[in-house]
């Protein structure tokens, strides 16, 4: 009795000191609360609306923090902070981290110039770049790149798979135009993955793509049941295999699965999954344009059944390719270089928006890219699809208003990739994240002492 008594008093001291703390740090320590947008491309300086005829330098990835700065956009990494090269893609995961891929060598903040080859990682709560790959694993550039004056290859696109109780660590597969040499000793050839586990870094491509023609651009990651034996990789591209540029991963034991009826560079992935009585969408866009043999048209975008593996038709009356696809809930959002900037999927409806007859906004065919903010996101006010292109502009389509609205600032150069995350976190309320399931466990731990257990 007397021991369950002071067990009663320690762990009441403990809970207390624990609470105080946690609640001290969340409340103190989240330095940024709200959302924050992210651009990225070919650009060395930017335009704002507060200064319209001062050009503000920069390299190659800013962000605009929603919740202050006056909607002005910032460097990433302090003054000067960005990449020394193009970037192609930009992946946020559940870490608290922002991942970067292009044709770049080094990342670069005001305090040092970090080695990272053409794949990066800006830490959030640690505000500062980091290499993604171990120090023995080089990029090397493809036949294809070494015309150019960059040849220490290219990373087109990155997806992560997040492990995430008291601590939080990712997988990540990225896809591009390089060989490396993986942990294994094995010539990763434009597809691999850095397992976060073991610190190794493996090949993923089939041992029928050539190192110097495959290129990938598109990569989609979907859990299909409950296993790792049902979660595939959707792969596209160009090259991959004879005639090949779309195809999967099976990560349970790596087959390969292509699909040579595409015949055309894939440069877009969307997953709608399935309400009750239908079927899971996986959507695809790209340069393509072929007609199944039961008479489905694929042009420039096209609905993937996993089950039948069979093709179904959205529309036929795109007139360019569809570089970007991006989902709120159960709408689709389609954008490229077309006639109308934005194709709008719901259900079995197609809605076209056009620019051209937006008297608020001039915008060219090519937009490279979108993010679209979901309903739920209390800091976007519903429905805001933000997409930026080859013009340097960037703007938003609000879908209440079923308008587009001018972003106000204008990026000197293309803008290859968005991105956007909300509720970044330092490291100390990570702590107190970690401390808040401390609490708990211990608070079970009294409540069984007790006997109210």
């Amino acid at each position: 009795m007397a021991f369950s008594s002071h067990l009663d008093c320690l762990t009441s001291i403990i809970l207390v000191t624990l609470f105080a703390h946690c609640a001290f740090s969340a409340y103190t320590l989240d330095f940024a609360s709200g959302r924050r947008w992210y651009f990225a491309g070919s650009f060395d300086s930017f335009y704002s609306q507060y200064t319209p005829f001062t050009a503000t330098s920069v390299s190659n990835v800013v962000f605009l923090d929603s919740s202050g700065n006056n909607g002005e956009l910032q460097h990433l990494g302090g003054e000067n902070g960005g990449v020394d090269g193009p970037v192609n893609a930009l992946h946020v995961d559940l870490c608290w981290n922002l991942y970067v891929g292009g044709s770049f060598a080094h990342a670069l903040d005001e305090l040092q110039q970090v080695d990272t080859g053409p794949l990066a990682r800006f830490s959030f709560s640690g505000r500062k770049w980091e290499r993604v790959l171990p120090e023995g694993i080089v990029f090397q550039g493809t036949e294809l790149g070494a015309n150019s004056t960059f040849t220490g290859g290219t990373v087109n696109s990155i997806v992560s798979d997040c492990v995430h109780f008291a601590f939080c660590s990712c997988d990540i597969y990225f896809g591009g135009n390089f060989t490396l040499t993986d942990s294994n000793g094995k010539t990763a050839i434009s597809l691999a993955k850095y397992e976060a586990s073991s610190g190794k870094v493996l090949a993923l491509n089939p041992d029928s793509w050539e190192p110097w023609q495959a290129v990938v651009t598109a990569l989609y990651k979907k859990t299909l049941g409950v296993t790792v034996a049902t979660t595939y990789l959707w792969v596209g591209g160009e090259n991959l295999g004879t005639g090949v540029h779309f195809g999967r991963v099976s990560l349970g034991d790596s087959a390969w699965k292509s699909f040579p009826e595409v015949n055309g560079r894939v440069r877009s992935f969307e997953y709608i999954s399935a309400t009750i009585g239908l079927t899971d969408k996986l959507f695809v866009g790209g340069d393509f344009d072929f007609e199944e043999s039961d008479g489905a048209k694929c042009k420039y975008i096209c609905q993937f059944s996993h089950d039948s593996l069979k093709w179904t038709e959205v529309t036929d009356k795109l007139t360019g390719p569809v570089y970007s696809l991006q989902r709120n809930e159960k709408t689709l959002y389609a954008a490229g270089n077309f006639s109308h900037a934005v194709l709008i999927v719901s259900g079995n409806d197609v809605e076209y928006i056009d620019t051209n007859q937006q008297d608020k906004i001039s915008y060219t065919q090519d937009v490279h890219s979108m993010t679209v903010c979901a309903r739920l996101d209390l800091a976007c006010k519903g429905g805001t699809v933000l997409m930026a292109g080859s013009d340097g502009f960037l703007n938003i389509y609000n879908t209440k208003k079923l308008s587009f609205e001018n972003f106000g600032q204008r990026i000197n150069g293309d803008v290859h990739v968005v991105a956007s995350a909300f509720h970044f976190r330092s490291d100390a309320t990570r702590a107190a994240q970690r401390g808040w399931m401390i609490c708990a466990v211990l608070l079970v731990i009294q409540w069984m002492a007790m006997g109210q257990l």
